[in-house]
């Protein structure tokens, strides 16, 4: 009974008069060397999967020649002019810089709660430290959580009426991730529900956010804008997805991809607190409207791009605390078991099937992209042939911008697939291909790579 006195108090962090208390450097310091074990492996596996080799190659031309490609449109500015001086370091310094952002951000967060009224902060950086996606992302050379901490301190700054320092990290935010820029409607929302100042007070704090926030970003984006053109702001897989709008996809989508930093128990449970704070009127409360109003936005945002699980990140943390908020302290402490569990199992909502967990299989991943990235590096290609690597690659890319490799002779080209103006155009040429890909190219191009070339692997 005395252990667990002591424990709960050490976690809920409450003084006796029921307020909170400053983070303790002692539990922080205790998180950072707890949390950051089961992320050390991927620390060393190259810099995550496919997206992330892109920002590597971006960074690393950058800081070549000075020569600018973003690494997907429409770039993301900020992320990639640090990553120009931190990838030629490796990427376990660049994944490393990705952590250290992490834990910045649950250090914002933690002064978010208290803002909201949410007892245990203690404990809601605990769980988020632990829940699947954190631990993907945060060890892999991607924008993501460099993106979150500039807006979530953004908000923060919102939170304490510092107008003026909340749009310098929202342009930050944005300038990171061009996307983020839709959750400044979140911020519309927290100024205009204050009750206690005018409406052309609310504008005029609307403006200020806005301005700064504008002119950081479009600072930001100048480069690529001088360089390409506004075409650099368009995306085919938007496009595609407005043409060919499936509000049953994008539900398919939403339900398997939450399984990255959620099981489906933990989705159910949600559902669960939800309409019982319905049933309660909880909902009338301005917190809960404004977080259900940025889960919206973050829906609405996957919505337009439901390719990648990481787009729902920004999710968890309102999602989180509307549990907090709601639900008792077993009640979110059980549900929060049920997150962390998605380490270890996955619930695949479409076929109803138990797999290895998406960390589990994101080690898995990015162990064997690096090892065709090898593959490829380390064949003898005889003198101008060409190889088809799909989605490795950025990888191969990387490494080549290393050097030519010793095992290959002269002229050997890298094809992203093998189309059919390729086959004709290449006459004798020698075709060679990971058979990985075989299914990915006959799906793009319709060309069977086994009819034209030889499997490397």
């Amino acid at each position: 009974m005395i252990f667990s006195n002591n424990f709960s108090k050490y976690i809920i962090n409450k003084d006796t008069e029921g307020n909170f208390q400053d983070l303790s450097m002692k539990f922080f310091i205790t998180l950072l060397i707890i949390s950051v074990f089961p992320r050390i492996p991927f620390l060393f596996m190259g810099f995550g999967e496919g997206d992330a080799w892109l920002v590597a190659n971006s960074a690393l031309r950058l800081g070549k020649d000075f020569t600018y490609i973003p690494s997907r449109n429409p770039g993301f500015p900020i992320f990639e002019a640090l990553m120009t001086i931190i990838v030629p370091l490796g990427w376990f310094y660049s994944n490393l810089f990705v952590l250290i952002s992490f834990y910045l951000l649950l250090f914002v967060l933690y002064k978010i709660c208290k803002f909201y009224n949410i007892s245990s902060p203690k404990l809601f950086c605990s769980i988020y430290a632990f829940i699947p996606s954190s631990i993907i992302y945060s060890t892999e050379t991607m924008d993501y959580f460099l993106a979150i901490l500039f807006f979530s301190t953004s908000w923060y700054y919102v939170k304490r009426e510092s107008f003026i320092t909340s749009g310098i990290f929202l342009g930050l935010a944005i300038g990171t991730r061009l996307t983020t820029g839709i959750f400044s409607l979140f911020f519309v929302l927290l100024v205009f529900t204050n009750k206690s100042i005018k409406t052309k007070q609310k504008v005029y704090r609307v403006s200020k956010i806005a301005t700064v926030s504008f002119i950081i970003a479009a600072i930001c984006y100048t480069p690529a804008v001088y360089l390409y053109g506004l075409k650099v702001f368009s995306n085919p897989g938007a496009e595609y997805v407005y043409r060919n709008f499936d509000i049953v996809f994008v539900m398919q989508n939403f339900l398997t991809n939450s399984m990255l930093f959620t099981s489906i128990l933990s989705w159910i449970g949600f559902i669960i607190f939800g309409f019982s704070a319905i049933k309660q009127k909880r909902f009338k409360k301005s917190e809960n409207m404004e977080l259900l109003f940025y889960i919206f936005l973050n829906f609405l945002l996957f919505s337009i791009f439901p390719f990648k699980a990481a787009y729902l990140l920004p999710m968890v943390i309102p999602v989180m605390f509307l549990g907090r908020l709601n639900l008792s302290n077993k009640a979110f402490f059980l549900i929060a078991l049920l997150i962390i569990s998605g380490n270890f199992v996955d619930f695949h909502v479409r076929d109803l099937r138990i797999t290895n967990s998406d960390t589990v299989e994101s080690y898995e991943n990015r162990s064997f992209y690096m090892e065709m990235t090898s593959t490829v590096i380390n064949y003898q290609f005889p003198a101008n042939s060409i190889v088809v690597v799909g989605f490795y690659i950025a990888g191969i890319q990387h490494e080549l911008l290393k050097g030519y490799p010793d095992t290959w002779e002269e002229n050997v080209s890298i094809y992203y697939v093998l189309s059919q103006q390729d086959v004709s155009n290449l006459n004798e040429t020698s075709i060679y291909y990971l058979s990985q890909i075989i299914e990915f190219n006959l799906r793009i191009t319709n060309i069977y790579l086994p009819d034209y070339g030889i499997s490397i692997d």
